[in-house]
């Protein structure tokens, strides 16, 4: 009997995720029962979104549905991605998917070794169907040398919690220990009673990150949480966009911390919170995000020039014709310059920086024409610095943030 055939047997005795109960277990429970109705679209959609989350569950769930082509196309590669984050949580399941791709080539070549080496640490943890298909491999010396006293350990470890409708790893089990003597027999026995399943750790998953086809797999799924993050707020769906964003936004992404207090300040997902959105504005403006410092100088005029400058050297087209306006009665160097500046950005569709540069142009004096032409040439955007981050801590709203 070829391992191909033996594979396709085990695959029947796996099961698909079993995990503890997370927060979103409503929302996890609604994509399984969606998976079951067949309703794949919809149980991948949910289940990308928990796995972005870090659930490992959904994790190992989107790597099966990529493997197995439901509610999208056939994809080994993301199969095996997702399998990784999965089993780099220490999820079993995940390990015997990545074993069982292995097994037939799905995750590259195919290298019973590495297989063989994903099953034992799904066995230990306490998959059935990775004990078996270990057992089975290392009675017949598949990727491994053969060991009898072994094969029957984990065969009989997983046939206590494994379906076995062909009898066949039952028959296995029969052979393993016929292959053992009386003594060899009972001290597994012995060892099968005493058994129960390893705990995840620190060594563990340095074992498997190292692993192939886990091996320098870039692991960031911060991309996938924003999209599906802007995908639930184009569908109106509040309460996953909120989790989402606010799980990127603990993590100090800039992006994020701006759409969630977008979120706050006009009601959505939470309660309508001023104070709130400009903290998290506040965050995001701390990293140079100019739409942050914008919707900073909106809600808090008492400090909009401190946030619109900050702006105006980081290039937003906006702060710097609201400087130029600002100034063109205080300061009509300084509003020569700005205004300039941003109607030579082409960025202001309506028009108006150009139509204010043209009216400042005519006002000015020749020495003050000079000076702002002289300020415009040496302006050039710069990147977020310390000193814009000083700038924005001595404001009224940020100084605690």
């Amino acid at each position: 009997m070829t391992i191909f055939f033996r594979y396709a047997l085990v695959a029947m005795l796996s099961f698909v995720a079993s995990a503890a109960a997370l927060d979103l277990e409503a929302f996890y429970q609604d994509a399984d029962t969606a998976y079951e109705a067949k309703d794949y679209e919809t149980a991948l959609s949910k289940m990308t979104a928990l796995a972005v989350l870090g659930d490992a569950r959904a994790q190992n769930y989107v790597g099966y549905m990529h493997a197995f082509a439901k509610g999208t196309i056939k994809d080994p590669e993301k199969s095996v991605q997702w399998y990784c984050h999965a089993a780099l949580q220490g999820h079993a399941k995940a390990m015997f998917n990545i074993g069982r791709m292995l097994v037939d080539g799905t995750a590259g070549q195919i290298d019973l070794e590495t297989a063989n080496g994903w099953y034992q640490q799904a066995a230990r943890l306490g998959d059935p169907a990775a004990q078996v298909n270990l057992g089975m491999n290392l009675l017949d010396g598949d990727g491994t040398g053969e060991n009898p006293a072994e094969a029957y350990k984990w065969l009989s470890i997983g046939l206590q919690n494994a379906q076995d409708s062909t009898g066949l790893a039952h028959d296995y089990l029969g052979d393993a220990e016929r292959a053992l003597t009386p003594e060899q027999l009972a001290a597994q026995k012995s060892v099968v009673q005493a058994w129960i399943p390893a705990t995840f750790g620190a060594w563990a998953k340095g074992v498997s990150g190292a692993s192939k086809p886990c091996e320098g797999l870039d692991m960031d799924l911060k991309p996938l949480t924003f999209n599906k993050g802007s995908e639930a707020l184009r569908h109106e769906d509040y309460e996953l966009a909120y989790t989402l964003f606010k799980t990127l936004a603990d993590e100090d992404h800039a992006p994020s911390q701006r759409i969630l207090a977008e979120m706050y300040e006009k009601g959505q997902g939470r309660d309508k919170n001023a104070a709130e959105a400009s903290t998290w504005y506040c965050r995001a403006a701390g990293q140079g995000d100019q739409e942050a410092l914008w919707r900073l100088a909106a809600l808090n005029p008492q400090d909009a020039q401190a946030f619109n400058t900050i702006g105006a050297h980081l290039g937003d087209t906006r702060a710097q014709l609201t400087l130029g306006r600002e100034a063109i009665s205080t300061d009509p160097v300084k509003a020569y310059m700005w205004l300039s500046v941003a109607s030579n950005e082409n960025l202001d569709e309506s028009g108006e920086a150009e139509e204010l540069f043209d009216q400042v142009r005519s006002q000015v004096t020749r020495e003050q024409k000079i000076q702002g032409i002289n300020l415009a040439a040496d302006f050039w955007p710069v990147q977020f610095n310390d000193d814009m981050a000083a700038e924005l801590q001595a404001t009224q709203v940020c100084s605690g943030n």
